[in-house]
């Protein structure tokens, strides 16, 4: 029977996906392992009474944060899971015994302020790109995260008692296959919310925000009826090369992966001597470390050991090092010594990208007022492997505060605007937004391009200094002044930036909003955590100024051009907007940044350097002028690592170093 159903995950995972047993240690996904069996005949009504009795509650009862429960009628949890081949769906139900409920009738109730839970599914789940799908029901409401998800995938029924509820989950793979042998990701967690103010969050698997860590959360794999598992297991060390690592550094995870099926593989914790165990089904075994950006090592270094059903294996110590970093192949910067050439620069990029764990990239470099280059590398998608294209969209993120800040600019040139007039006098009735507080009728135009208002980022409208006395970054602050600007010139913000600088300077294929039905939907990269696993879109039904905008790379550089070549303004309106409008008063305060309006402005060997750079959730991109030498990039890419690469294409570019 054992090698029967050896034989079924191995002929499986070559085309779905892993499966991992293993002690408490792992994590491949996190050690938690359920199975599951053919069900039919299920009705999604909340009553478990259509379940059949072979179909075994497993608890799921580990408090991974928040107050750990009094006793079981406090808070406790069991579960069953099955599936239907015939309707490509799980089914699961979640008994919770719970003696305080607590609902939030409301539709936008918050997650953590009331009774829920959540499903965690990764379809194919893969070492190199995973994309976990989080079903969650919240009160009375139904909310998904991750990409795939889908309103139409899912049906839940709550059934509440004085003593608890019952949560009934029908959750539908279209395009899927489920049968024996099939290997899914797989998690739930359930979130109490007490009359006492007290909460807890119980989980199945350890750990926690499992959509975004998809090695955290658990396995499921399909059986047929009366079907069984036998396992082996490994144990095994990691030595760090001690030249080559600091004391202080913790002891990677290990990869452990078939040779024979590669997609079948764990993700396996050491502990603090760098000891790993793991349960596995019978096989010869790769062990890698596990390279990560905060803890790099070479993933070159490897053992290899066979796991046969009921034993113990010890497989040789691992002996682990640090990767080399990809040689510039440059003595300086190729822009200033004539020597940029295109292809060499792709393979530059495309073995940094690989290093720094990048999916996609949109890239332009500009020189003497052009655009002298620009490519598409990589995937949109790490998980559909969709190639990035010259006109795939990305998230510019805080790149967008310089688009309207060009739009600012030119409103001041015509005079519609004053840098220096307080907002409030523009648009009086604009004060009724904040507290009461008399300092906010200092804030100018002036304060908010050069972050000076003491407004905080996101935080709310209360001032955390005097306007004009200090520094402190604001978003918030972009945002009232995109409101007076819209009053003042009686037109939406969208109109005003397009109006002022996509029609000026022929930006093409930028927009300010997204929204899933749009005709530029399927042309937008998916955005990444943790290198490669992408994340579900966050809809900008409505445009902001301080970080709304999508685009490519090739059309944000012409605004690069038109600020090099000064056009669309006055030669002393764009002395002013290039200027530092305030000395920096704590040198060694990294947040404290010279700005002029809108714009960092620092001085260089190359000149004024020009730049600011954009985050959103899975995206960061930075813009660079160096002003001096008319040269300059721009930059997106589709996950949270663009300040690594930003030092090399900097060096590569511009310097005779990397920085």
């Amino acid at each position: 029977m054992f090698d029967r159903i050896v034989s079924l995950v191995f002929q499986t995972l070559m085309s779905f996906g892993f499966f991992v047993f293993s002690t408490p240690m792992s994590q491949g996904h996190n050690g938690a392992v359920v199975c599951a069996y053919p069900l039919e005949g299920i009705t999604i009504d909340g009553s478990l009474d259509d379940w059949p009795k072979h179909a075994v509650a497993v608890a799921a009862n580990g408090a991974v944060q928040g107050d750990k429960p009094t006793n079981p009628d406090d808070l406790n949890c069991r579960f069953r899971v099955g599936y239907s081949p015939a309707n490509s769906a799980l089914y699961i139900a979640i008994e919770v015994t719970d003696d305080s409920l607590v609902v939030d009738p409301s539709i936008e109730g918050a997650w953590d302020a009331q009774d829920g839970c959540s499903i965690y599914i990764d379809r194919r789940p893969h070492r190199d790109a995973s994309a976990v799908e989080q079903y969650s029901r919240c009160g009375e409401s139904i909310r998904f995260q991750g990409f795939n998800t889908r309103a139409s995938n899912v049906e839940v029924k709550t059934a509440r008692s004085e003593d608890g509820c019952v949560y009934e989950w029908c959750i539908h793979l279209p395009g899927e296959t489920l049968s024996p042998g099939r290997l899914l990701g797989f998690d739930l967690d359930v979130t109490d919310k007490d009359a006492d103010g007290s909460s807890t969050w119980l989980a199945w698997g350890n750990g926690t925000q499992k959509a975004y860590f998809p090695w955290r959360i658990g396995d499921l794999f399909l059986l047929s009826n009366g079907d069984d598992l036998k396992l082996g297991r490994v144990s095994g060390k990691i030595i760090l090369n001690d030249d080559e690592f600091d004391r202080k550094d913790q002891f990677p995870r290990v990869l452990v992966q078939s040779t024979t099926a590669t997609q079948f593989w764990a993700h396996v914790e050491c502990n603090q001597s760098g000891e790993y165990s793991a349960k596995l089904p019978e096989g010869k075994y790769k062990i890698t470390p596990v390279d990560a950006l905060d803890l790099r090592v070479a993933e070159t270094d490897y053992v290899t050991c066979f796991v046969r059903a009921g034993a113990v294996v010890d497989a040789p110590s691992l002996q682990v090092s640090k990767p080399s970093k990809p040689n510039l192949g440059r003595a300086e910067g190729a822009l200033l010594s004539g020597t940029f050439e295109p292809r060499t620069f792709d393979s530059f990029l495309k073995a940094h990208m690989q290093y720094y764990k990048i999916p996609g990239m949109s890239i332009a470099v500009v020189k003497d007022g052009r655009v002298i280059y620009q490519n598409a590398l990589g995937y949109k998608n790490a998980f559909t492997k969709e190639p990035v294209t010259t006109d795939t969209l990305f998230e510019a993120g805080s790149m967008t505060k310089v688009v309207f800040a060009y739009a600012v600019n030119r409103l001041v040139e015509r005079g519609v605007l004053d840098l220096d007039v307080p907002l409030y006098r523009y648009w009086p009735e604009v004060l009724d937004k904040f507290p009461d507080d008399e300092r906010y009728k200092l804030i100018t135009a002036r304060y908010v391009l050069a972050h000076r208002t003491g407004l905080t980022n996101w935080d709310g409208y209360e001032l955390q200094f005097t306007p004009g006395t200090n520094f402190g970054y604001s978003g918030q602050a972009f945002e009232w002044l995109a409101m007076v600007v819209s009053q003042v010139t009686n037109k939406s913000i969208s109109e005003v930036v397009h109006n002022e600088v996509f029609v000026p300077l022929g930006i093409e294929n930028a927009y300010l909003t997204w929204e899933e039905d749009s005709d530029y939907a399927a042309r937008t990269a998916s955005g990444h955590r943790h290198g490669n696993t992408p994340i579900s879109k966050t809809i900008d039904a409505e445009p902001f100024m301080a970080y709304s905008l999508h685009i490519d790379a090739s059309n944000y550089a012409k605004l690069l051009v038109g600020i090099m070549e000064r056009d669309g303004m006055e030669e002393t309106t764009f002395k002013e907007m290039l200027r530092q409008q305030f000395e920096i008063a704590d040198a060694a305060n990294p947040e404290e940044l010279p700005y002029g309006l809108g714009i960092v402005v620092e001085e260089t060997s190359h000149g004024l350097k020009l730049s600011h750079g954009g985050t959103r959730t899975g995206f960061t991109s930075n813009m660079v002028v160096y002003d001096g030498i008319k040269a300059g990039y721009v930059f997106l890419i589709n996950n949270d690592q663009a300040y690594y690469l930003d030092k090399d294409i900097d060096a590569y570019l511009t310097s005779a170093d990397s920085r």
